[in-house]
Formats: C-alpha cells, structure tokens, sequence
C-alpha cells in the first residue's frame, strides 16, 4: 500500500491551530527550561517523540508566558540578483522550488513566467519587481513575469519574519487605508480556474515554421491562449501564456484541459496545462504559497514581574497548550507563570544558580534555579535527584555552603501545574541562553507539518 497524507491536510492542520488561537479556543503558551548541562560538553540529545521525554523537560520547566500573537509561515525566498527562479508549477509541493520571493520592501511576489532565452533556457533574474498592481502583469526586461501578492506589514515583520520563513495570511475582507487593502484588492481581482502556464512533456523534433505554429486549448472553461517557442535545434522548449495581441490569456472556469500543437513544419511535441490555486492566483496566498508551518511568538521581557529566572540558562523551549492552576483542573489563564517549586531559607547568600542541594533530614535533593534577595530559591528536581520533598526547619546544605541554611515554607507551589496540558514542541538547544533582568528576548516558536 502507498499512501500519502496531502498538503491540503496539512494546511487544514495548521490553520485549525490557528483558529484555536485566533478565538481563544485553546491556550498556548511558550515555556523554557533545563538550566544545568546536558552532558560534560553540553550537548544536547535528540528529542524522541516519547512519553519518558515529555516528562524530562516538564521536570526542568522553568516558566511560560502566554503566545503572544500567531501567524501562518512559509519559507522565505529573498529575490536576489543573479538568481534563477520557478514559475509556479502544480506538480510540485510545498515550498521546494524558488517560486516565490519577498523583496527588500517586504512585498511578495509569485513567478508566473521564467525568463527563457531564445531556446527555452532558463535565465537569471536581474530585475527586481515594484509592481503592487492588483491586475497588471509586466514582462520585465529579464523576461520574468511575476504576480504581486501582498506586503508584510512592519508589525508582521517584526513578529514573524525571520532569516527562513515569512508571514502569510488571507484577508477576507479590507476597506482603503487598511494595512492589507492592497492585498484584498488582488483577491478580489482573482478569477477561478486560470491555466497560469505549460509544462512540456515532450519537445518533438522537425519545427522550422514559427509562422504556421499553433497552440490551441481545449477544456470545460474559456479564454486561455498560449504559443510555442522553438529552439535552435528545431524542438520546443518552452509553452507560455500569451497571444498576438499581447498580454497573459489564462483564462477562466478551468478544471481539465487538453493543450494541442500543431504545424509548424514538425511533430511529436506535446505538453499539459499548469493550472493556478483553485480560487485564482492570490485569492489566498496560504494556498498559493502552499503554507504548512505556523509560527508563535512571544516576547520575554527581563523578569517578566519576578516570574522568570535571571542569572541563569535555559536550554529547551517548549510549547504547551491548556495547561492548568497548579492542584486544580481549572483552566490556567494568567499571562506568565511560574514552573518551579521555592523555599524560604535562613539565608541564601552561599548558595549560587545550578548547585546541588540537599535536606540534612529528608535526603531530598534538587536543583537550584534562582535565588533572590528575600532568601528564597526556585528549584528543580529530576529522576537524578530523585523527588522526596524536603520539609520545613531542616538544613539545607549544597556542596560549597560554608554555612547550613534551615528551610522554611519548603514547598511553595508553583503557579500551574507542570504535569498539565498538551506538549506540542520540544527544542533542544545546542547553546544555552543566560538571561538577565534588562533583556528581551524575541521567542518564536515555528510548527512546519
């Protein structure tokens, strides 16, 4: 049996995801964790997609803060002079081939025609395209045709748009003056069932009659016109949207079509139609761009009102959805909360991020996170401490205290339970990240199906 899940599944997937953001359905949040090295040289493990792992990185949760804001993604394509580029083409999937760029004033654009030389030969692109035309398409002086699609909006760009991917949304409806007019204008101005190119299945051979050459389409819609261009060995090495009157016929209300070519002094050419999204070419880039991924964001901004930890590391970022109030099944809805157990001791002035510390009465031991002025610290325990709890009016020791510390309020619950909610994401990161109280860090978290 062979079997493949589609793209369009995929796409459902994602933006089912998004929707339970959007509407507030389901509550994601983004965590960071595992303070100490992951081995004598730090280097982190693979994660496995397994039940062991989960429980491994909810025991070094150090904290989460709620998603900031969300966004379907797809890899970002920078045109580039010198570079060759796709047309659109329905037998591929994803984002494997260049079919689209986004220039350096974060307008997007899809590869509707590629620059051929008189043989059919690919070109590079030397000319980048400005057009944000909701109709108009322009041979440029490459020879490339590219479709204007959207504009990254500068709040879009700082949220989501990254070295690999890049925002993409459908605007459903927009009035003049909105950030994404310009893009509603070009779904409104799409048309259903358009043939955007050709796709030569074979080149013949014996054409020496340009004059006499024609291409006819033949389907369920209307309006779609091509030519031919021969190549110097007398083959055909290229079939483009196009007519003696100028302009790009690709007609509409396609579903099948059968692509003819006939006289021009040869035979044995053939080629089949490349049929643009069902909706039309920028009715929705999610679908024109074939979006697959989503990405979610947060900002961290220093503490984040004493919750996260300064001073020290993380080394794993996580993504959780519909966690719960820690000893409770009510539903955990603040902004940011606290992973980690605390404790208040004597003093805490001998004690340092990372150490070892251990119960004189108990034997329980953990890992310290954080420790603040008021003497407390934030704390961890693994399946290498093992997880007694300590207790209060014991000593606390670490192996470099100069003093024992007696404990009291031992076990201080953290604000959700780390053990709830659904694990979408684990990152094992190769470098560790020291935070401290005066930075921001800008976390994304990208889900690619």
């Amino acid at each position: 049996m062979v079997a493949i899940i589609t793209d369009k599944l995929k796409g459902q997937l994602v933006k089912s995801m998004l929707s339970e953001y959007d509407n507030g359905t389901n509550r994601y949040f983004i965590g960071l964790g595992a303070s100490e090295a992951w081995d004598s040289s730090d280097t982190p493990p693979t994660p496995t997609n397994t039940e062991r792992t989960e429980r491994q990185l909810r025991y070094k949760l150090q904290a989460v803060k709620g998603v900031l804001d969300a966004s379907l993604v797809v890899t970002r394509y920078n045109w580039s002079s010198g570079t060759i580029y796709q047309q659109f083409n329905d037998n591929s999937s994803g984002q494997a081939t260049r079919y689209y760029v986004i220039t350096d004033e974060n307008k997007v654009y899809v590869c509707i025609r590629q620059g051929k030389d008189t043989n059919g030969n690919a070109v590079i692109s030397t000319v980048q395209p400005t057009s944000t035309s909701a109709t108009a398409l322009t041979e440029l002086a490459d020879g490339y045709v590219w479709k204007y699609l959207y504009t990254v909006a500068a709040q879009d760009a700082t949220r989501f748009l990254t070295a690999n991917y890049m925002p993409v949304k459908f605007v459903d409806s927009a009035t003049s003056g909105d950030t994404y007019y310009s893009q509603y204008l070009v779904k409104e101005a799409a048309k259903a069932g358009q043939i955007i190119g050709y796709r030569v299945t074979n080149a013949g051979s014996g054409y020496t009659t340009p004059g006499t050459l024609n291409v006819t389409i033949t389907g369920n819609g209307t309006g779609a016109h091509a030519r031919a261009v021969i190549t110097s060995s007398n083959t055909i090495g290229a079939i483009e949207v196009d007519e003696s009157a100028g302009g790009f016929p690709f007609g509409i209300n396609y579903d099948y079509a059968d692509v003819s070519i006939t006289g021009g002094g040869g035979a044995g050419a053939k080629a089949v139609p490349v049929f643009g999204p069902p909706e039309g070419i920028g009715y929705d880039p999610t679908e024109t761009l074939r979006a697959r991924a989503i990405n979610f964001n947060i900002l961290a901004d220093g503490t984040e009102e004493g919750v996260f930890t300064t001073g020290n590391d993380f080394r794993q970022l996580c993504m959780l959805r519909d966690i719960t109030q820690y000893d409770s099944t009510a539903a955990f809805t603040a902004v940011r909360g606290l992973a980690l157990k605390q404790m208040t001791l004597s003093a805490a002035d001998d004690f340092a991020a990372d150490q070892l510390i251990t119960g004189g009465t108990t034997g329980a031991k953990a890992y310290i996170d954080y420790y603040d002025d008021s003497n407390t610290i934030w704390y961890h325990q693994t399946e290498t401490t093992g997880f007694t709890a300590f207790q209060d009016g014991e000593v606390v020791t670490t192996t470099t205290a100069t003093a024992n510390r007696t404990a009291d309020s031992a076990g201080k619950n953290p604000d959700f339970d780390p053990f709830s909610g659904d694990l979408l994401y684990i990152d094992n990161r190769n470098l560790s990240v020291t935070r401290s109280a005066d930075q921001t860090e800008d976390v994304k978290v990208i889900i690619q199906l």
